[in-house]
């Protein structure tokens, strides 16, 4: 039955190749201006970015799990092994254009730290700290959490990588909300359409 599956699979991605011509593929930025608003809370009027634009860790996938869980529609095997060898393909490092991602502000990482924590490093023991010591620490805690919540959440994108036809993308996308366990990493598949780039697919990695 699986063989039988992947096999149909693999012939409608070919008569789907065969009708659909190369896409023009953008910018990494262009992509993110597109997208971010599927993967950004709509109330932020920014998002943090973290500076550093990582590779996709999209280089080793389990088909089963994803055709069962984390796809909202069929995709050719071909095309996420395209997306598979490009991510493996792609490991530069390098960072966001700021000038290009009007959204966004970017960020570095020591500035993301003192975003997700208010009080580096004396959150979790205070036990040589003075009373006056724990009670300031206590109230920047208390001004912290009534902050919107776009003032204490940072986004990390790995840069998008994409089918060869352009007609598919994929990324990595972590957020956090403080410096223990808020947040969630995931994995995002999208498809060109006529009205712009949609998610197909969503892999929770972690949190959630």
């Amino acid at each position: 039955m699986r063989k039988g599956l992947i096999l149909l699979l693999l012939v409608m991605g070919i008569a789907v190749g065969a009708q659909s011509p190369p896409s023009v593929i953008p910018s990494d930025e262009a992509f993110i201006n597109q997208v971010f608003h599927t993967l950004v809370d709509s109330s932020f009027g920014h998002y943090y970015l973290f500076e550093k634009a990582g590779p996709c860790g999209f280089v080793r996938y389990d088909y089963d799990e994803w055709i069962k869980y984390d796809l909202q529609e069929t995709v050719p095997v071909y095309i996420l092994n395209e997306l598979a060898k490009n991510s493996y393909f792609d490991r530069k490092s390098c960072s966001w254009q700021q000038d290009q991602l009007p959204n966004a502000i970017c960020i570095s990482e020591a500035k993301c730290d003192s975003i997700l924590d208010p009080a580096p490093g004396l959150r979790s023991d205070t036990s040589r700290l003075s009373r006056k010591q724990k009670r300031a620490i206590s109230r920047k805690w208390a001004a912290w959490a009534r902050l919107p919540a776009a003032e204490h959440t940072v986004f990390y994108f790995s840069r998008p990588v994409f089918s060869d036809d352009g007609h598919y993308a994929i990324l990595d996308m972590d957020y956090h909300c403080d410096d223990r366990q808020c947040g969630e990493g995931s994995t995002c598949l999208f498809r060109r359409t006529a009205s712009g780039w949609k998610l197909i697919g969503k892999r929770v990695r972690w949190g959630g």
